[in-house]
């Protein structure tokens, strides 16, 4: 009876998640606690601990989340710091938490969460796809409804305004919708994949041509990005003499790891290098680039400790602009808006050369467990195609520590470990 009770919540939880992604911004850490305590219940608390106890990239973690949270004696931000590190210190141990409880459940509670996973994939592309195509009327009609909110091009004058209604350009609608696109871009190439290997294969082209046409009609492009990586690396791992050999994951990792310890100066170098050419880019990317530089140059000053969490809200704070690159454009950026839209640089910002390579065997480590979790060779190569893009999703957009954004991580690596571990070990 527990064990489906479980399963039944967990089913609800799961398609709920999609919801929750497009119209609550901030229930996504709920949503994460909850799944995690209701996993709880049904699980095996033996094999719980013994996943735990086998899997290195939790001993690393923890190492990570220690060193975090003795940042906070020297973080500038002070008294904020160590209740902020205390907060990401949870979240980020209850997200880690959340594979290794959906793991270590029963199979009946496990065919529950799996239709409920199915559906809720389903429902993220169908809902990114119907928001895209019209303008985001379901976003725009609950905002209506619950907050009495209009949104449209340009704010019209008072007079015209009716009283009681709040009016706003659609910027905060876009960015909402861009939550649903990312999750989207990550789960995309995995659950595409799934339903081809399950012999689903006029599902998985219809899933995976309706979720590229809303991902490319969303308004930021970096899920976009994100995804193109993914299928790169996909399309890389289809190869089967590089699938096959013993050498690729590690090496893929390897790359990975060595690429978070070189963040700070392969930023400086790609901000030097480009020149003029911003004067034809998109401002989106020219200030991720000034926003990297900048912050590579506060880390050459605490390279090995960093400023202690939560330190790059307190220099944002600051409000300092940037001049731009390139002497005739009249664009001036932040200089450091809250965060630096790169986990590598931010760990290195915050908790320095030591988080740093901490982070970096975490992401060694979790590369080839992602590689591992999947026999088939397409399986394989999908699930390594949304890793990717999950990875280069961390160093494009979010803040690391964004409380919704690792809820929804830890979720979403939850989920696809049921639907892989069930065409793989189980």
């Amino acid at each position: 009876m527990r064990e489906k009770t479980a399963g039944y919540g967990l089913l609800t939880l799961s398609v709920l998640l999609a919801v929750i992604l497009l119209l609550l911004e901030k229930a996504p850490p709920i949503a994460a606690g909850l799944m995690l305590l209701t996993a709880l219940v049904a699980a095996d608390w033996r094999q719980l601990a013994a996943t735990l106890r086998a899997q290195p990239a939790y001993a690393v973690l923890a190492a990570f989340l220690v060193w975090l949270l003795l940042s906070s004696a020297w973080s500038i931000a002070g008294a904020e710091g160590l209740e902020r590190a205390l907060r990401i210190a949870l979240m980020i141990a209850a997200a880690a938490l959340l594979p290794a409880a959906f793991a270590a459940l029963p199979p009946s509670s496990r065919t529950l969460a799996r239709t409920g996973i199915v559906a809720s994939f389903l429902l993220m592309v169908g809902l990114l796809f119907i928001e895209t195509l019209f303008d985001m009327q379901i976003l725009r009609a609950a905002r209506y409804l619950f907050n009495s909110e209009v949104y449209g091009q340009v704010i019209p004058p008072l007079a015209a305004q009716e009283p009681g209604l709040h009016y706003s350009t659609n910027g905060y609608l876009a960015n909402r919708l861009t939550h649903l696109a990312s999750v989207t871009g990550i789960i995309l190439l995995p659950f595409a994949g799934w339903l081809w290997h399950a012999q689903r294969k006029t599902g998985a082209l219809a899933v995976f041509a309706l979720g590229c046409v809303a991902i490319a009609l969303s308004p930021a492009q970096t899920p976009l990005l994100a995804m193109a990586g993914g299928l790169v690396i996909a399309g890389i791992t289809l190869i089967p003499a590089v699938s096959r050999s013993k050498l690729t994951a590690p090496a893929l990792a390897a790359l990975l790891a060595a690429a978070v310890i070189a963040a700070p100066f392969m930023a400086e170098r790609l901000y030097a290098s480009v020149g003029d050419s911003v004067k034809s880019a998109d401002p989106s990317i020219i200030h991720r680039l000034a926003i990297w530089d900048n912050a590579a140059a506060l880390i050459a000053r605490e390279p090995v400790t960093g400023y202690g969490i939560e330190a790059s809200r307190i220099i944002g704070r600051g409000g300092v602009d940037l001049p731009v690159l390139g002497a005739d454009s009249a664009i001036r950026f932040e200089a450091l808006p809250l965060h630096p839209h790169n986990a590598a640089i931010q760990i290195w910002l915050e908790l320095g050369g030591i988080g740093a390579l901490l982070y970096a065997v975490l992401l060694f480590i979790l590369t080839q467990m992602v590689w591992r979790q999947a026999q088939g060779l397409l399986l394989r190569a999908s699930l390594m195609g949304g890793w990717a893009s999950a990875v280069a999703m961390l160093h494009l957009s979010y803040g690391v520590w964004q409380f919704w954004w690792t809820a929804t991580l830890g979720m979403i690596a939850a989920m696809l470990l049921i639907l892989v571990r069930q065409e793989g070990s189980s």
